[in-house]
């Protein structure tokens, strides 16, 4: 929901390597998990529904020549 409110994805964007960055607020130790957005929009289950938290950053890095 978060992706689809920001307006989505650019033709550029590497949608298998969507990364969730959090950091702890108690330690300000930095956790970043790999989402693959791709194989989720194409049914794909999830082990877990991730809820977004203050502070939280989600990157889409640019996708590769081949991606």
């Amino acid at each position: 929901q978060a992706l689809s409110f920001s307006g989505g994805f650019t033709p550029f964007a590497a949608q298998g390597r969507v990364q969730l960055r959090r950091t702890d607020p108690h330690t300000g130790e930095q956790y970043v998990s790999e989402i693959d957005y791709r194989a989720i929009a194409a049914g794909a289950q999830q082990s877990c529904n991730v809820e977004l938290m203050d502070g939280d950053v989600i990157l889409v890095p640019e996708r590769r020549l081949f991606e």
